[in-house]
């Protein structure tokens, strides 16, 4: 398969780490990179947008790698481990998972959940969250 970068407007929402597919409210839109290559995929904040929320993810990149391929669909098992890298997305490993990539129409949609860990911050019971990516090829 070859290499192709795809901007896409994405709609970010967040989640419970229990069900991180499942969006308890939206939070906003920014522009990402889908970056395609073989059997692995990128998915990477643009930075094109002005947001305070840009701040916590800007420039980092979320990897996966394909589990199967259906027609125009790929479906990626996003990664815990990933390459060497100056700024990967804390992914974490113990919660599902996925980036679905599909192609309809011409033009590509992407949704993709996950956790990550925010670290120590006060008056939270929990530092684990859920996010949802629903993007549109821009």
């Amino acid at each position: 398969m070859d290499r192709f970068p795809i901007r896409m407007n994405n709609e970010l929402s967040f989640s419970e780490c229990k069900t991180p597919d499942t969006a308890l409210y939206y939070r906003t839109s920014e522009i990402i990179i889908v970056d395609v290559q073989g059997e692995r995929i990128t998915i990477a904040d643009a930075g094109l947008f002005d947001s305070p929320f840009n701040s916590f993810a800007a420039n980092n990149r979320i990897y996966g790698e394909l589990v199967s391929q259906q027609g125009n669909t790929l479906e990626f098992k996003l990664l815990a481990t990933h390459p060497p890298d100056a700024r990967p997305f804390p992914v974490l490993g113990e919660h599902d998972s996925k980036a679905i990539l599909t192609l309809t129409d011409g033009r590509y949609h992407l949704h993709a959940y996950g956790t990550d860990d925010l670290g120590t911050m006060r008056g939270r019971l929990s530092n684990c969250r859920g996010w949802i990516f629903d993007a549109e090829e821009a």
